[in-house]
């Protein structure tokens, strides 16, 4: 799970794939931290006494899948080579798509391209605890070792929402919003949900809309 630390504003940032991760990537103030680094941080601030407000992004979570839907069901698949293979979020869907690793490049290609918001989001299921694109941004609110929750849970200072917060983000945390990376071109997510596809976002991703999102029944 993406977590930053701003040494110079004395700050944690949390975050989550399609939540502006990339673009916190390219921040000169903030610096990643695996899983590890963040819990030895966490540890040794409470035995310095230093208290870091912790911070958090987040985004709608309807709009978080239609977003993940067209990266790597739509713009990805164009744009990758053979020698760089798929990415593991795309790797999880082959078996349930027909695929294996071992297939041609391009009949894996045309496959994934071929996925529709329907597909996506009835196999979601069965792959969302497997990789980090899929996890509820909720899961973000207990430290991680690999994929174990830590049973403590953080201490949230404050959330931004990316939709409507990004004034607040750069002038009370100093970072620049405007560069943005990864981006796909995509419609409101209202036009991929029916009801079917509805009830399997608001099963999974639940918790997430308690940061502030209105939940479609």
């Amino acid at each position: 799970m993406p977590r930053f630390i701003n040494k110079k504003r004395n700050y944690y940032l949390s975050t989550s794939p399609k939540v502006l991760y990339t673009t916190m990537t390219f921040q000169e103030e903030l610096n990643e931290l695996t899983n590890m680094q963040f819990l030895e941080y966490l540890l040794w601030d409470t035995v310095r006494g230093i208290h870091r407000p912790q911070y958090m992004l987040v985004r709608n979570p309807y709009d978080r899948l239609v977003s993940c839907f067209a990266d790597k069901f739509r713009r990805s698949p164009l744009k990758r080579t053979p020698e760089e293979g798929w990415q593991s979020c795309q790797r999880l869907y082959f078996p349930f798509l027909g695929l294996s690793e071992q297939d041609e490049f391009e009949k894996i290609r045309d496959r994934l391209l071929k996925v529709t918001f329907s597909e996506f989001m009835h196999i979601l299921p069965n792959v969302i605890r497997k990789e980090g694109h899929f996890w509820p941004q909720s899961w973000m609110l207990r430290a991680r070792l690999k994929k174990i929750p830590i049973t403590t849970t953080l201490k949230i200072n404050r959330f931004y929402r990316i939709e409507t917060d990004l004034q607040k983000v750069e002038f009370e945390l100093g970072l620049d919003t405007s560069f943005k990376m990864q981006q796909s071109e995509h419609g409101p997510s209202d036009e991929y949900f029916n009801k079917k596809l509805t009830a399997i976002a608001n099963n999974l991703y639940r918790a997430d809309f308690s940061f502030g999102y209105n939940i479609k029944e």
